[in-house]
């Protein structure tokens, strides 16, 4: 799941799934997973931020600046380096068929309210996933769907032993889900999908929504802020989840923990290095958290990638030297000057993204990770106030150009968002913003999903939006 800027249209649309097949052929539900430590709540984290202190308000853009969420670097017309801006661990059952046309198999929409196996949903939601949780399978998301035009539940797990699929469909037909009512069953081992390294955008003084924050010198972790607020004394701050500001260590050695605290030069939070541990709320005066921006895990991946694509440049003019030296012969001039100036600029971009000043915040409070035992609706909200020489901003990224009409009309003109805020609303078209997915389209579905995240410990109840 993704912490994310999400927006609403204010158009609420009436599914109809088989119609919908037809004219969109391509499309799948994504569960995005977080990356490092991410959320699918920032609604809750927007709403609840504002709890933290009632003198804080929206604010507008920074400077007129958009967050560019890729580039590449280029020399003679010739991509030397790319990065899409992401390191996205996404859990995506959707299957597709590779051959001369990319053609889909599975397509999931949103499942209208009020209908037989929504109406069902509602009553059997927490008891199948209490017994989700006792027959062994290590699920991630409960799901409940429009899969090619017909009603399917979905589960996606983490890969494990101690259940099987035929005897685990069984009970859940028998206890939760008749076949009349419930047509499919689907299970999805989670996906793990990586992005490149980060591009030029992440790397400059003013960010807006969606950019990618960390804390001080943890490299296995990352997250996403929701959006800033200014207080009435001019305070900058941002917001993002619990989680991120202090996330659960869930592995022992990963990428990067060789260079632990290394790449910030600040006190390195060794308290959340313990494995398991789930922090508590956290008050101003706790403890010093710095944020990152961009996040140590996602920098570092980032100065891995270029110098082993500068040292393949090198290797390659290396071996076209030696080349020539063995046969006499003299050296093509275009292609030496190519590779001599690509890896010229390669080092100059080394040298620009490690002295960035990445220093980006304070954390100042978090809610913990909360659910509210009555809803089962999940609280996990966190704040942090910016440096004085970083700012940000409520611009929100390019969207295609298709997306610039009707109710989404107002994102031509790379709209902020106006501070209102709201709980989702069936059926209702939205726009989210986040630093794995980039900017995505959905439909608020009419029922909601069980998720059960071992980052949080604690099972809970959630919106889902359907692409």
């Amino acid at each position: 799941m993704e912490s994310a800027l999400v927006l609403r249209s204010g158009r609420r649309v009436k599914p109809s799934p088989r119609k919908r097949l037809s004219k969109t052929p391509s499309g799948s539900i994504r569960i995005v997973k977080r990356v490092g430590k991410v959320s699918v709540r920032s609604r809750t984290a927007v709403a609840k931020g504002r709890a933290v202190g009632s003198r804080i308000t929206s604010l507008g853009s920074a400077d007129g600046q958009s967050r560019i969420t890729g580039t590449k670097f280029k020399y003679g017309g010739d991509d030397i380096f790319e990065g899409d801006g992401s390191h996205r661990v996404v859990l995506d059952p959707g299957k597709h068929v590779s051959g001369a046309e990319d053609t889909t198999v599975d397509y999931w929409d949103p499942i209208p309210p009020g209908t037989a196996a929504g109406n069902i949903w509602q009553i059997v939601l927490i008891p199948t996933m209490e017994y989700l949780s006792t027959s062994g399978i290590k699920w991630n998301a409960l799901h409940l769907g429009m899969r090619n035009g017909q009603e399917t539940v979905l589960i996606i797990y983490e890969k494990g032993e101690g259940w099987d699929e035929e005897s685990l469909t069984d009970g859940l037909r028998a206890r939760f889900f008749p076949l009349e009512a419930f047509p499919g069953i689907q299970f999805a081992e989670a996906k793990v999908r990586k992005g490149a390294a980060l591009g030029a955008g992440d790397y400059q003084v003013s960010q807006n929504c969606g950019v990618g924050i960390g804390v001080g010198g943890v490299c296995w972790s990352a997250g996403t802020v929701g959006g800033y607020l200014r207080s009435e004394d001019g305070g900058l701050y941002g917001l993002s989840c619990h989680h991120v500001l202090l996330p659960t260590r869930l592995s022992g050695p990963e990428f990067g923990d060789e260079n632990k605290g290394t790449c910030t030069g600040i006190d390195y939070p060794d308290f959340l290095d313990e494995v398991g541990t789930h922090h508590g709320a956290f008050h101003p005066g706790d403890a010093r958290i710095d944020i990152m921006q961009p996040a140590c895990r996602d920098h570092l991946k980032t100065i891995n990638a270029l110098q082993i694509f500068t040292k393949d440049c090198e290797n390659k003019l290396g071996a076209m030297v030696e080349k020539a030296t063995l046969m006499g012969i003299e050296l093509p001039p275009e292609r030496t000057s190519r590779l001599e100036i690509v890896i010229a600029q390669s080092n100059t971009r080394l040298d620009d993204l490690q002295k960035f000043d990445r220093y980006f915040g304070i954390l100042k409070a978090t809610s913990g990770y909360m659910v509210d035992p009555e809803n089962l609706h999940s609280l996990d909200w966190g704040i942090f106030k910016l440096v004085e020489n970083r700012t940000g901003g409520n611009d929100l990224p390019p969207v295609p150009s298709v997306r610039t009409t009707g109710p989404w009309g107002f994102l031509e003109a790379g709209s902020w968002v106006d501070g209102n805020i709201a709980d989702p609303v069936e059926g209702e078209e939205v726009f989210k913003v986040g630093k794995s997915s980039g900017s995505t389209f959905g439909i608020v579905n009419g029922v909601h999903d069980g998720v059960n995240l071992e980052e949080n410990k604690k099972k809970s109840i959630e919106w889902k939006l359907g692409d």
